[in-house]
């Protein structure tokens, strides 16, 4: 993936696909804020791999 794209990832649609809509990962961004979540992504020639920090010790927005 590169730097031109990780950069903007999260941006409603922007897509690399060629029938993609580019709303997966701001559904995806979206919804880790609203649980004050991290989205963490390492690539490399081998792959990309994305993880989602949870902080469990903090209460949701709704409560």
């Amino acid at each position: 993936m590169g730097n031109d794209i990780l950069g903007r990832l999260g941006t409603p649609f922007l897509t690399t696909k060629e029938h993609g809509t580019g709303l997966g990962f701001d559904v995806c961004y979206t919804i880790a804020a609203r649980h004050r979540a991290q989205i963490e992504v390492e690539t490399s020639p081998g792959g990309t791999t994305f993880s989602v920090r949870l902080n469990l010790n903090c209460q949701s927005p709704q409560g």
